[in-house]
């Protein structure tokens, strides 16, 4: 508080301690949050506050977010809210305000951003188009808490004319599980074009998650299609089943070639799984995000998911956004990621 008729200022205890200061350290002034300030936030405030004195009315000065320097070196991000209050000749008489660190804040949205634009980069920019394949995805990152994942997936033309797909998720958020994302995106890639077994390619993603990565959780489904027959093989390393949706708009959920998550001390053996998708049937890829909500089951939540993707009657886009707007509605508390694919007849 400033008290502008006898020029005395005030601050609470908890004002020095933002500003790096013991408790009533010394005398309070305007001059002494300047002394701390960048130049052009100290020249801001200033004009500000002339400009608030000069008006003679009461009102709210413009919030303002401004960067200081500690006695310790430390920078710090404040915001200020100030109020000027005005006598009966518009004579001012006070200001009165809060300042709120908020450093922390906004050092979480700058990693946000960070981790965001990675994960996009590293996500594929745009779909391939296969001939007699119709191919939909979506990702959304989580919501509220800001905090960017290692969802992801990935469609890979391969050398024998097959095609792979692949849909994965790397425990934690923010840019190390972006980062580690996008290497296993890139290992995958390589690996897929020199294998033709799934299981052999997820086999040696998990021997590098288990000697570089160690520390990550990873899960991973990777399936191998072929489009002469559309039969599909497929290796599950500890994530959710991917789901098939019959030409009559029956569902089930791959459950065979079931393994562990990559990196773990003792996997056991990785087993394949092996389907024949028919014609007008769909397949629905998806990391956990899609199916897990707080106070529901993960039963619950497949549940849910098989039941809309049975209204099967959409285009590929339309049955995405159909599963995304019931599923993933409002703030998800997790990343979502969704890769979906039917066959198509060529004209």
């Amino acid at each position: 508080e400033w008290d502008v008729v006898a020029n005395k200022v005030w601050w609470s205890d908890e004002m020095y301690r933002i500003h790096g200061h013991p408790p009533q350290a010394f005398p309070a002034s305007f001059e002494a949050v300047l002394a701390q300030a960048d130049a052009e936030a100290a020249a801001r405030i200033r004009a500000n506050a002339e400009a608030a004195l000069r008006r003679g009315d009461d009102h709210d000065l413009p919030n303002v977010e401004y960067r200081i320097t500690g006695p310790d070196g430390a920078e710090r991000v404040l915001l200020g809210r100030t109020k000027v209050r005005v006598g009966p000749d518009r004579e001012p008489l006070r200001m009165v305000g809060t300042v709120q660190d908020v450093t922390e804040g906004r050092r979480a949205e700058r990693e946000h951003r960070i981790a965001e634009t990675l994960q996009r980069s590293l996500l594929p920019d745009r779909l391939p188009e296969v001939p007699g394949m119709a191919l939909g995805a979506r990702y959304v990152p989580a919501g509220a808490d800001l905090a960017v994942g290692g969802d992801w997936y990935d469609v890979v033309e391969l050398p024998t004319g097959h095609v792979g797909l692949a849909i994965g998720d790397v425990a934690g958020h923010g840019p190390r599980a972006a980062s580690t994302m996008g290497q296993l995106r890139m290992a995958l890639r390589a690996y897929a074009l020199e294998e033709s077994s799934p299981t052999e390619v997820v086999g040696r993603l998990d021997r590098l998650v288990g000697r570089l990565l160690g520390a990550e959780i990873v899960t991973l489904v990777y399936l191998v299609l072929d489009l002469d027959t559309w039969t599909i093989r497929y290796a599950n390393a500890g994530h959710p089943p991917p789901l098939v949706v019959g030409p009559a708009c029956q569902t089930s959920f791959l459950e065979d070639g079931l393994g562990s998550p990559l990196g773990c001390a003792d996997p056991g053996p990785l087993a394949e799984g092996e389907l024949l998708l028919g014609p007008e049937s769909t397949l629905v890829l998806f990391t956990d995000g899609l199916v897990e909500r707080r106070g529901a089951s993960i039963d619950e939540g497949l549940e849910r998911l098989a039941g809309l993707a049975a209204d099967c009657h959409q285009g590929i886009e339309g049955f995405c956004d159909r599963l995304l707007g019931s599923l993933a509605e409002g703030d998800p508390a997790d990343d979502v990621a969704l890769l979906a694919v039917r066959p198509v007849p060529l004209t």
